[in-house]
């Protein structure tokens, strides 16, 4: 089978694509830590789902940068992680700078080092909550920066070594990830999802309530709420 590398944050996309992609493909699966809050619970949750799906290839790539360069709320303790309520219509502080990018590079290194030819990415356009700000937070969330994403890598490696970034979840809606989540039986209780580190989830900040309203959306509970 193919080799894939899988970005894999601990949350629930990455979760229910490691189900999809073990299907056809051997794993390849690259946890990506940068100080952020909920680093520890991020790292548990990976290290549980790769005991889980028993990849060929586990790894956690530590990139300290982003603590120095600063301008995040999940990375910087002077700025404040807002809650659904607080998000307006200026960029949330929680976004982390060209961090998808620079996620998918480090994902593409590591796919031209052990010959994997694709690399799986769990992000949505659908952003699932009516804020202006999130609707245009990420714009690498879309079909032409992964286009020239691809035509980058490819102008950086062999002819002979094709690596494509593909986001399976794409144009999926939070609801029916979480609905192919049960079909696979995905081990949901795994991840985590919060911005904040704590004992539970937050249930007030931008993922939380992403999360909760996937779950709402199938009349299904959230096995990481204990209530």
């Amino acid at each position: 089978m193919a080799l894939v590398v899988l970005l894999t944050s601990g949350g629930i996309d990455s979760c229910v694509l490691a189900s999809v992609a073990s299907q056809n493909h051997q794993l390849a699966m690259l946890h990506i830590t940068y100080n952020q809050h909920a680093a520890e619970l991020e790292k548990d949750a990976f290290e549980k789902q790769v005991k889980h799906f028993k990849p060929r290839y586990a790894m956690i790539s530590r990139l300290d940068h982003f603590k120095q360069i600063g301008g995040s709320s999940l990375v910087d303790p002077k700025l404040s992680i807002e809650t659904i309520s607080e998000i307006g219509l200026q960029r949330p502080q929680t976004y982390l700078p060209f961090g998808m990018p620079t996620f998918w590079s480090v994902a593409a290194s590591w796919a031209l080092t052990i010959k994997a030819q694709s690399i799986y990415c769990g992000g949505s356009e659908d952003y699932g909550l009516a804020l202006p700000a999130y609707n245009k937070l990420e714009p690498s969330i879309d079909r032409e920066m992964i286009q020239l994403f691809n035509c980058m890598v490819q102008k950086v490696v062999s002819p002979e070594h094709k690596i494509t970034l593909e986001l399976p979840f794409l144009t999926m809606k939070r609801m029916e990830i979480i609905q192919l989540a049960h079909q696979l039986k995905s081990p949901l209780e795994l991840t985590w999802s919060c911005y904040k580190s704590g004992l539970s989830p937050c249930r007030q900040c931008y993922r939380c309530q992403l999360r909760q309203q996937g779950f709402i959306g199938v009349n299904e509970k959230d096995p990481r709420f204990s209530t």
